[in-house]
């Protein structure tokens, strides 16, 4: 997350030194780790659908979910990363949710979430 943050700033100091940032899902986390590290930079929020739960509506994610994704992103699995967030850690079921979203999306598109969700899947843990 340090580096999205570092791309945030570097476009804030590109474009007049401050800004309001947009964040939706889990660039709410982002957005708001952003304002955290900016200070002044980041003047205003506008936060969209968070990922945190906040209830008891719904289980909360397991404790080891970073862990396992890491993992199976680090042993070459980043389709059954993705797979994992989105069923264990979304809820979404797996047939006819994100197992037809992934296939659509092809190989890269599993890895470029799967690269997303291994930068550091921790930070949406205190989230759960």
């Amino acid at each position: 997350m340090e580096r999205e943050v570092e791309d945030i700033e570097a476009l804030i100091d590109a474009t007049g030194g401050s800004a309001f940032v947009f964040g939706v899902s889990s660039g709410e986390v982002l957005a708001l780790e952003a304002a955290s590290e900016l200070g002044g930079k980041v003047q205003k929020l506008f936060l969209y659908e968070p990922p945190f739960i906040v209830d008891d509506s719904r289980p909360p994610m397991p404790h080891d979910l970073g862990n396992q994704i890491t993992g199976l992103v680090s042993e070459g699995h980043p389709s059954d990363a993705v797979k994992l967030f989105f069923t264990k850690g979304m809820g979404i079921p797996p047939r006819g949710g994100y197992d037809d979203a992934a296939a659509d999306a092809g190989p890269h598109g599993a890895r470029d979430h799967a690269d997303h969700l291994n930068a550091d899947p921790s930070k949406l843990m205190p989230t759960q």
